[in-house]
């Protein structure tokens, strides 16, 4: 129970450390608070990111202390725009959001879902403390305690992970900076905290008030985007437990904040330029919000940023066509609306042209592949690749509706953001050999984000149309009746049915024990790793592969490891430490403990049952090293050793 209580403290944390500052941001340069709120992550990642860089460069501490020195002075500087730029907000006020009598069944509304969507993964894992038994997370837990152990947050240091010889490397760390800040908790406690929260809240918050932009007189919009937004099969917090790639999900948990503000913005724009009442220094301070939100996302990973690019540059087009078409309006106005699509494609058209811009885009092979009828049965009925459940079908009978009624009424922007993020989704899906996806990496997965969250805004539409139909005059009151009631019942069951099917899904990668199912450790080794704390001499690194329980001891208990990451860039010298355990008291090769006693080795691992065989791991890939002697704490099929040279 205690450590329950230190998991709800850290993710009390997350949440501060991720909206407070980004929403005092955003304050300062008037944006409304529902806006303000929904920004604040996105905000905040920016200015950290940049906040970690700058202390690297000074070789300063990047922890609670420099955060807080960081925010007050980016607080300042915005409080100077705000001087400078804005006496009043860019923004109209908000509509109330909704009937005083109505307000008390959206809340619970929205914690029934969370309840439904967040419990099942709570409930599955074994504690607090888990750790997922997938691919990343061993790379997230190590960036999260090497920010802690170094000091160094840089998104220029923080992928020195990937390099056993410790040379610098490009990672992108906004969400690892954010997360390292948790005082007192360890580490495995904090990753999950962190990515619950971060890939809950700022989600659903985030489309949400997309949801009341976009609908400004629908007060029942942002609740029920934020309830398909948690129900969706495809989400962030899914995505985690599905593949655990952790900074790519928490950039797009952090997008539909930065988009929210993005399109208000784009359509305050456009208004003052209808009514010919452009106010540039208004909206400088809401393009500083704007700009700074995307390269919070940007910092986070860059696969939200060319996403956000991308559905902004769709988004925008057909309005600017418009606008810049318009004869009542001003030249340099139709100009400056005509700049901005340009302005959201131009990352994408350079990293794709540029030389050398980006590997991804050049050599990356893609990753899983299905047929093209099952690519386009995905898109057709909403069973994704990541946990396809009834529920995703009903939403997407929901987003049907909405495309229908988006064609009736000749809303062209929405359509073409559904037809490119599905076009891309395809490419993916199909591995399609023009490489539309390759700045996502190929992997549907991850697309599969995006495409949930256009959805979801298409269900609104899909949900306005059928009340449109249940209010129409021509509707009986008991065909009201009764298609309420069907509604709710449908609701109701796909809900019930979804709670099982995640808790199985979840089950899949945090189930130690389950058969024919890899893992990196059982719940017998975990125990051994967990006892071997404050046993070893932390100056003394442990010698084991990043596919082994021994891998995880930096994270677990602070232990140095020389190997603290999976897909590292190995040497030769590597190689040569790994084939050196199994020759010690070798008299062909009397050099052998010293060889690893030189390289800082003072523990060697071994693990029979690795999460992945690799060949060139195989030495440490045994039972074990009766060459060794007794090992100081074993499992049935593990064992580490400690080294005495001799």
């Amino acid at each position: 129970m205690s450590a329950w209580c230190v998991f709800a403290g850290a993710a009390a944390c997350a949440l501060a450390l991720a909206f407070l500052p980004g929403f005092v941001f955003a304050r300062l340069l008037r944006v409304p608070r529902l806006l303000a709120f929904a920004t604040g992550p996105a905000l905040t990642a920016g200015v950290f990111a940049l906040g970690a860089l700058v202390c690297s460069r000074f070789d300063e501490q990047w922890n609670l202390i420099s955060a807080a020195c960081v925010s007050g002075v980016a607080a300042l500087a915005f409080s100077l725009l705000r001087l400078l730029l804005t006496r009043e907000s860019f923004f109209p006020a908000p509509r109330a959001l909704a009937p005083a009598t109505a307000r008390w069944v959206f809340p619970t509304a929205i914690l029934v879902c969370a309840f439904a969507a967040v419990g099942p993964i709570l409930y599955t894992m074994p504690g607090p403390d888990a750790i997922l038994q997938r691919w990343d997370t061993l790379y997230h837990l190590g960036a999260i305690e090497f920010i802690r152990s170094t000091g160094d947050g840089s998104v220029f240091k923080v992928g020195s992970l990937g390099y056993t010889d410790g040379r610098a490397g490009f990672y992108p760390a906004g969400f690892h900076d954010i997360a390292a800040l948790l005082p007192g908790v360890p580490t495995p406690i904090t990753l999950n905290a962190a990515v619950i929260t971060l890939a809950t809240v700022p989600w659903t918050v985030g489309i949400a008030v997309l949801a009341r932009i976009l609908w400004p007189r629908a007060s029942w919009a942002p609740t029920s985007a934020a309830c398909l937004a948690l129900l969706a099969p495809s989400v962030p917090l899914n995505e985690w437990v599905h593949l655990s790639p952790v900074a790519n999900l928490a950039g797009f948990s952090f997008l539909p904040g930065a988009l929210a503000i993005a399109i208000a913005s784009w359509q305050t724009l456009l208004k003052q330029v209808r009514h010919r009442s452009l106010d540039i220094r208004c909206g400088l301070a809401a393009a500083v919000t704007t700009t700074t939100a995307l390269i919070g996302i940007a910092f986070v990973h860059p696969n939200a940023f060319f996403a956000a690019c991308v559905l902004l540059a769709a988004a925008t087009a057909g309005d600017a066509i418009r606008a810049f078409r318009h004869a009542n309006t001003r030249t340099w106005h139709r100009t400056i609306v005509a700049v901005i699509p340009a302005v959201c494609a131009a990352p994408i058209v350079a990293i794709i042209l540029l030389p050398n811009a980006s590997p991804v885009t050049k050599n990356f092979t893609g990753g899983l592949a299905v047929p093209v009828w099952q690519g386009a049965g995905e898109l057709l009925t909403g069973l994704l690749t990541v946990w396809p459940m009834a529920i995703g079908v009903g939403i997407w009978v929901l987003a049907w509706i909405g495309v229908f009624a988006f064609l009736r009424r000749g809303a062209w922007s929405p359509l073409v953001c559904a037809l490119v993020v599905g076009v891309l989704y395809f490419d993916s899906a199909i591995d399609s050999p023009l490489n539309l996806s390759t700045l996502w990496y190929r992997g549907q997965d991850r697309l599969s984000m995006v495409v949930t969250l256009v959805t979801v805004l298409c269900a609104v539409a899909g949900i306005e149309r059928v009340r449109l139909f249940a209010r129409a005059p021509q509707t009986t009151r008991t065909t009201r009746m009764i298609t309420a009631s069907v509604s709710g019942v449908i609701a109701l069951a796909l809900i019930a049915s979804s709670v099982g099917a995640r808790a199985s899904y979840a089950a899949l990668n945090f189930d130690l024990d389950t058969p024919n199912r890899s893992r990196f450790f059982d719940t017998e080794e975990l125990e051994m790793l967990k006892s071997l704390d404050g046993r070893l001499d932390p100056r003394r690194k442990v010698l084991a592969s990043p596919f082994s329980g021994g891998s995880h001891l930096w994270a677990l208990n602070g232990q140095s490891v020389h190997f603290r990451v999976l897909g590292q860039t190995y040497t030769e010298s590597d190689a040569v430490l790994i084939r050196t355990p199994e020759l010690i008291g070798d008299p062909r090769d009397p050099g052998a403990c010293f060889r690893l006693s030189q390289a800082g080795i003072g523990y060697v691992y071994v693990d029979a049952l690795s999460y992945y065989y690799a060949s060139g791991m195989a030495p440490l890939t045994v039972r074990r090293l009766p060459n060794l002697g007794d090992p100081l704490a074993s499992t049935s099929h593990s064992a580490l050793y400690e080294l005495h040279c001799e």
